[in-house]
């Protein structure tokens, strides 16, 4: 439940800055930012990084 929640707000937050901000961002970065935190809030090793 808490990283159900957790996740959502990344989601939402990332999905509001390309609402009333996406010209700021290349193609592609949002996405990878939610990647990123996604990765971070389960515990998952970043992607390119398993074997390590």
């Amino acid at each position: 439940r808490h990283h159900a929640i957790a996740i959502n707000a990344i989601i939402d937050g990332l999905w509001i800055e390309g609402c009333l901000a996406g010209e700021m961002f290349s193609p592609g970065e949002l996405a990878a930012i939610g990647i990123k935190a996604v990765e971070a809030e389960l515990g998952l090793a970043p992607e390119g990084e398993e074997n390590q």
